[in-house]
């Protein structure tokens, strides 16, 4: 999972390397990004001053 300056969040396949989702709604730089204990939700902090809840739905 990573943060980034073009303001989305993505995810990625470890094994692999390969991008699995990249999330949109933040309009500045993404700074900080967590995952919940069970893999469930993410909670990401940006530049614009928002917080987002996200629960991506994989698959």
């Amino acid at each position: 999972m990573s943060g980034s300056e073009d303001q989305t969040i993505k995810l990625w396949e470890i094994e692999t390397g390969e991008e699995i989702c990249t999330l949109t709604g933040h309009t500045g730089i993404v700074y900080s990004v967590a995952i919940s204990p069970d893999n469930q939700t993410i909670v990401s902090g940006s530049q614009d001053g928002t917080i987002k809840i996200w629960r991506p739905v994989l698959g």
